[in-house]
């Protein structure tokens, strides 16, 4: 097995360290935001109904599908700021803010156009939305507007929090946002307006008051946090050209996303739509434990690209991508295999499909635990015009095949495992085309990475089917408490003996062994 060296003995500990606290920091606002996520989904498809739950999430759609630009500029701002600190660049992090800063004003105001245009149009002449609620319709929409703009102007902050790594912060300010939408439901079960038109003035609300939270803060903290002129052409057209290939995954994913939503909704109406909403917000509380455990690695594998240790990287980003597998399969399975006790439990009222929705959607997080971190690596390179033309026209490919499928009358998760199947397809691609561009030892993933995690899907999923199915007698609430606790036993046991190798195994019993002997 290839060997590994490290960083610096006084980098390694320092990494570490820090690694450690970001992601404990980040692990509680998960565990928190999941359980917070769980119950308000619930609440809001409750208080609102099916009808305006779909409808809300429709509208919010249709104003996502023009923030692509959006995502690409933030990849391009969060990999510049690390690539320059990681340079010891000081002035180079304040360039790179203030010229970000000011693409992303000019951006929010062509989109307020884009928006308010064609969005518009969509809205009111492709959607299937009942006629007596159009009017709402579109109200929500001009707010949902303006909300995005709120949050547009939050980013570049936001970016900053995340690549100088004050990961508490970040985790104290998404509880505090988490506890003010839970609250916002409550407002709904008093108010006598109209809930739907009341619930996006009330999201409104509260994305102006995190931005002026964020601003403050890294305002007072931050020492690259400034507004100057600066006349950078060479670093503005580098930015400009870095965002300009990532345009093209940035507006593939959202297109993909929404397009997938609107085509529900042509061939099956808004309750659906409801249904993949309820779907989207399970997978998404699931994901935030891969999301929160790879935001604290990814601003040590750009610095450390920049110091082209290229050693570290390669066996940095295979143990990221093992263990947010790792991560993803203790809480997915469980979960899986008790799906739709767990959904009764949680929406009381389950739309129809939501479980088959959610299935697909937790097999394609599973993909993305392994294939994330590569991502990273090739944000990192920053060579990624192929990558992002392959990468997305292999996503818009997914359109016309999810349109045909449910045209000839499929149900309507196919849509999801066309996207499922691309995900897999691409996934081999990313490690290829890094093997080429900076000699990823790809043998060495397939060998000690993808054999071990399907080994251990291979024993624990049936086993664990089995076990489920012999408690069926006992009644589903022992069902899911006994198959947790059993999931947990074996997935440990697989994980130690499978999972992990020998030096992994000596440097978690040494570190058992440190805690022990302090107490």
């Amino acid at each position: 097995m290839r060997r590994y060296k490290n960083l610096p003995d006084k980098d390694t500990t320092s990494n570490n360290r820090r690694i450690a606290k970001n992601t404990v920091f980040l692990y509680f606002r998960m565990l928190f935001l999941m359980v917070l996520g769980f119950y308000s989904s619930r609440v809001t498809l409750k208080v609102l109904g099916q009808e305006d739950f779909g409808i809300y999430n429709l509208v919010a759609g249709v104003i996502v599908m023009f923030q692509f630009l959006n995502a690409s500029l933030t990849s391009a701002m969060q990999r510049y700021l690390n690539f320059t600190l990681g340079e010891n660049d000081p002035n180079g992090a304040k360039k790179v803010f203030s010229i970000c800063m000011k693409i992303y004003i000019t951006l929010a105001l062509i989109l307020v156009v884009l928006c308010e245009s064609i969005g518009l149009f969509i809205l009111n002449y492709y959607l299937k939305i009942p006629t007596d609620r159009m009017k709402a319709a579109n109200i929500v929409f001009h707010i949902s507007s303006l909300t995005m703009v709120i949050n547009m102007l939050r980013i570049p902050f936001h970016s900053a929090i995340i690549t100088t790594e004050r990961m508490s912060f970040f985790a104290y300010i998404s509880i505090i946002e988490g506890v003010l939408k839970l609250a916002i439901l409550f407002i709904l079960t008093i108010g006598q307006f109209d809930k739907l038109v009341l619930y996006a003035s009330l999201m409104l609300s509260i994305s102006i008051i995190m931005l002026v939270i964020f601003f403050l803060y890294c305002k007072k903290n931050i020492s690259f946090i400034n507004f100057t002129k600066y006349k950078d052409s060479e670093l503005v057209k580098s930015i400009m050209s870095f965002s300009g290939w990532n345009v093209f995954g940035s507006f593939a994913s959202v297109a993909v996303n929404q397009g997938i939503n609107i085509f529900i909704n042509r061939f099956y109406g808004v309750l659906l739509n409801a249904a993949m909403a309820a779907a989207t917000q399970a997978s998404n509380a699931v994901t935030s434990f891969l999301n929160n455990f790879q935001t604290a690695f990814h601003p040590q594998l750009v610095k450390s690209y920049a110091k082209q240790d290229m050693e570290f990287i390669y066996g940095f980003s295979y143990k990221v991508s093992k263990y947010s597998f790792f991560l993803m399969y203790f809480i997915i399975l469980p979960f899986s295999v008790n799906l739709k006790y767990v959904l009764s439990i949680w929406l009381t009222t389950v739309p129809e499909m939501t479980a088959e929705f959610i299935t697909v959607m937790l097999f394609i997080a599973l993909i993305d635990s392994l294939a994330d971190p590569f991502f990273m690596l090739a944000m990192a390179e920053g060579n990624i015009k192929v990558y992002q033309i392959v990468g997305s026209l292999s996503m818009l490919m997914i359109l016309p095949v999810a349109y045909i499928l449910l045209a000839v009358g499929l149900p309507a998760y196919w849509a999801l495992v066309v996207k499922l199947v691309q995900g897999i397809l691409f996934c081999i691609y990313r490690l290829l085309y890094l093997r080429k561009r900076i000699n990823l030892p790809v043998k060495v993933f397939f060998r000690t990475i993808l054999s071990r995690v399907l080994v251990i899907i291979v024993f624990s999923y049936p086993l664990l089917c089995i076990i489920h199915n012999v408690l069926e007698p006992f009644g589903q609430l022992p069902q899911l408490l006994i198959s947790c606790v059993a999931s947990c036993v074996i997935l440990i046991i697989l994980y130690w003996f499978i999972g992990i190798d020998k030096n992994e195994r000596n440097v978690f019993k040494e570190f058992v062994r440190k805690k022990i002997t302090k107490k």
